[in-house]
């Protein structure tokens, strides 16, 4: 189990992802990205796509959902590729709660 903390770079990125979505609402993969990748002191295309399977794991196993999609234009992941915005679900408060110490 997490021990709770104040740092969010102390916390796995999926709680702080949960915890990014809870805090601030809808977001996009890429304002997701963009958070995660400063906060944690990580970039590059390993880690860009680490994150975008990360949100993936996050929405197939219920703790998210994309409310909207769009094309993205090659100004974030590459031109042609699909953008979610994604909300956190009830469960995945629960779990957050469970297992993050939310």
């Amino acid at each position: 189990m997490a021990a709770r903390t104040k740092n969010p770079t102390e916390m796995p990125i999926k709680c702080r992802v949960l915890q990014l979505l809870d805090e601030k609402g809808a977001m996009w993969d890429y304002e997701l990205w963009e958070t995660i990748s400063k906060e944690y002191g990580i970039s590059g295309d390993y880690w860009k796509s680490q994150v975008k399977l990360l949100l993936i794991e996050l929405a197939s196993g219920g703790l998210t959902s994309s409310v909207e999609q769009k094309v993205d234009d090659g100004t974030y992941f590459g031109e042609g590729a699909v953008l979610y915005k994604y909300q956190i679900e009830d469960f995945g408060r629960e779990r957050a709660q469970q297992v993050c110490m939310l």
